[in-house]
């Protein structure tokens, strides 16, 4: 069985084409952009600890229960700053705007059997992605406005992680991530 497993096909990972996915190669602007607005949020140093055990001992896939653009940035960016796995895998979110240019056309000229980037192929991708030891993003909520069928939600992802697992040599583990946020900033002195 052993022999089999290093026989599988594994291609370069870096080589995927995965665009909707964290990276820390936003330009100026979007940088910018980020340190002004999430800068000042707060990230619990102990979570970061949390985050960069679970990541020494296994496959670390963050999920959160409903799909938010703005959590996802602000994820990406925290786990930029301190270091800590970006996910390469994300669901439910199109981000082909916030990739950088020479990504996009370095993932058009890609041709591997396969793995061509299509949404149908999500499971594929993120399976290729946890064998190799990269983190994803998993929104688990189908959002409530959706009504026609959406493949970001019709494919049962932990499922898919736990057929994974069997085939891989690392834990995957699984980081629940929620952000709480008050719509309103609380006032120095109540009045």
């Amino acid at each position: 069985m052993e022999e089999m497993k290093e026989t599988l096909y594994k291609p370069d990972i870096n080589r995927l084409p995965i665009p909707d996915a964290m990276h820390n190669e936003y330009g100026f602007l979007i940088r910018w952009i980020f340190n002004r607005f999430f800068s000042k949020i707060k990230f619990e140093e102990s979570e970061v600890e949390k985050i960069r055990e679970a990541s020494k001992r296994g496959t670390v896939i963050y999920t959160m229960l409903s799909r938010s653009f703005l959590a996802f940035l602000y994820l990406n960016f925290v786990f930029s700053r301190y270091g800590l796995p970006l996910a390469r895998f994300v669901n439910g979110i199109k981000l082909w705007l916030y990739q950088p240019i020479s990504k996009l056309f370095r993932l058009s000229r890609v041709n591997i059997k396969g793995v061509t980037g299509k949404p149908s192929e999500l499971k594929n991708r993120l399976n290729l992605l946890t064998l190799a030891g990269e983190s994803s993003l998993i929104f688990l909520r189908k959002p409530r406005f959706i009504i026609r069928p959406n493949v970001f939600y019709d494919i049962d992802f932990i499922e898919t992680l736990i057929e994974t697992q069997k085939d891989s040599e690392r834990p995957v583990i699984l980081m629940p991530i929620l952000i709480a946020y008050h719509k309103t900033p609380s006032k120095e002195k109540q009045g």
